[in-house]
């Protein structure tokens, strides 16, 4: 599967776009390597990733909704809980079992679903609504 970042996925912060580009090019990363049969080596790399960063891109985003009174705050967070749950039982499993064919695909299903997914509509939701925001909009132009 092809997964490509674009325009249309910018949730207008700088920030927050830059994380989630990020994110694509190591999910991008761990499709290349699967292709090779290298998925195990990338997909412990991606996990490393992610455990050190995306808990304080979700602070953050979380935040933002908080700060601009975000009408799907706590599906949001839901989200966002279910997503760091399934990570923490992810490296559990790993842990415990090694590189197993479940765990490559749970994996897998984890960051489509969790994070590409998730991007596409959750996040993207997010950016349409602050693009709407009078008192986001008011705050980006003070700050440019």
């Amino acid at each position: 599967m092809a997964i490509q970042f674009t325009e249309d996925l910018l949730i207008n912060h700088k920030g927050l776009d830059d994380h989630h580009r990020e994110i694509y090019i190591q999910v991008k990363q761990v499709l290349s390597a699967y292709a090779q049969g290298n998925g195990e080596f990338a997909a412990l790399n991606l996990m490393s990733f992610l455990e050190r960063h995306v808990a304080k891109h979700f602070a953050e985003e979380e935040a933002l909704m908080k700060l601009y009174k975000y009408q799907n705050l706590q599906q949001h967070q839901d989200k966002h809980n279910q997503f760091l749950r399934a990570l923490r039982d992810l490296r559990a499993e790993y842990t415990e079992t090694g590189p197993s064919m479940h765990f490559l695909v749970q994996f897998n299903q984890l960051i489509m679903d969790g994070l590409v997914l998730h991007i596409g509509r959750e996040d993207k939701q997010l950016g349409a609504f602050l693009k709407n925001n009078p008192d986001y909009i008011s705050q980006q132009k003070r700050a440019s």
